[in-house]
């Protein structure tokens, strides 16, 4: 059964259920019969709890630890959060593993780059060559004009 109740008075009749609209509520509301005898049990185990006294070098030992915090340095303390995370065998064994592939897929992928073919026309070949005499020949124009002032210098 829908309760017609809006939140804000289902939580007010729960706090103060001691009333009769609230007794009479309950009779006919199953869901909130419910909510309020599990409240009660709640209440009832909260009551019976029992609390160890807090020693007497607490205060001291919490603001020690709130003290060593506030001097450490952002990359201790971020180093401090991430650590938990590779105490737990899974977690460092995952992360080595996605290391190792993204190492594998980074190396292969690099190996395919400097593998590309290149594809050469006939006529940029025979420019390429044609290119290559000409260099040459100016190259043999430079000894031979070396050898003819290596020779005027020596007469």
């Amino acid at each position: 059964m829908k309760c017609a109740l809006k939140e804000s008075e289902r939580a007010e009749l729960l706090l103060r259920n001691t009333s009769q609209a609230a007794t009479n509520h309950f009779e006919q509301c199953s869901s909130c019969r419910r909510v309020s005898l599990e409240q009660a049990a709640l209440w009832q185990a909260m009551d019976s709890w029992n609390v160890r006294p807090v020693s007497s070098g607490f205060n001291r030992s919490l603001y020690a630890k709130i003290e060593a915090v506030a001097h450490e340095t952002w990359y201790e303390r971020l180093a401090a959060s991430v650590r938990p995370l590779f105490a737990q065998p899974a977690w460092a064994l995952g992360m080595a593993g996605a290391l190792f592939a993204a190492g594998f897929v980074f190396d292969h992928q690099a190996t395919r780059e400097h593998q590309t073919t290149i594809q050469v026309s006939t006529t940029e070949a025979e420019q390429v060559e044609k290119t290559l005499d000409d260099l040459e020949m100016l190259r043999q124009f430079d000894l031979v004009s070396e050898e003819k002032e290596t020779a005027s210098k020596t007469m």
